[in-house]
């Protein structure tokens, strides 16, 4: 039998401060790729999405993958942080406040995820290396005495 030191609560239902965020409760919904912005702008689609997880109960959604720049750009339909999006992500905003949940977007870089149907002028970023693989190696002093 496990005995506990005092009583047992659940915190996951309790209200949180993340820094100056003030947070209904601990559940946040983790990035997954929606692909709902055609044209790189939010959707109505994501809009009813996202309305839906705050409706749900979650402290926080977040938006997945929003490139930064158009160079992070790597999907059709993924979501580009410019001010073009303002208004949508505003509409965004104020849809999960409803609940009331706060969202957060997941931010994307340019990196090895380029692809030219997306950016022709883009390419993939060069390695460091000469190397033109992408294969982890350990550096040597770290391979002595390991069987071969």
């Amino acid at each position: 039998m496990i005995s506990w030191p005092g009583p047992v609560t659940n915190q996951l239902f309790e209200p949180c401060t993340i820094g100056p965020v003030r947070l209904r409760n601990r559940s946040i919904r983790a990035a997954a790729f929606e692909g709902m912005c055609p044209g790189h702008l939010p959707s109505p689609e994501l809009l009813a999405y996202h309305r839906e997880v705050a409706e749900g109960g979650v402290g926080m959604t977040t938006v997945a993958y929003a490139a930064v720049e158009q160079s992070g750009l790597s999907f059709p339909h993924q979501l580009w942080l410019r001010p073009e999006a303002v208004p949508g992500l505003r509409a965004l905003t104020d849809v999960v406040h409803v609940y009331p949940a706060a969202y957060l977007p997941e931010y994307a870089r340019k990196a090895g995820a380029v692809r030219v149907e997306i950016n022709p002028e883009e390419r993939p970023p060069r390695c460091r290396s000469r190397r033109t693989d992408r294969t982890p190696r350990s550096p040597p002093e770290r391979r002595r005495g390991w069987a071969r």
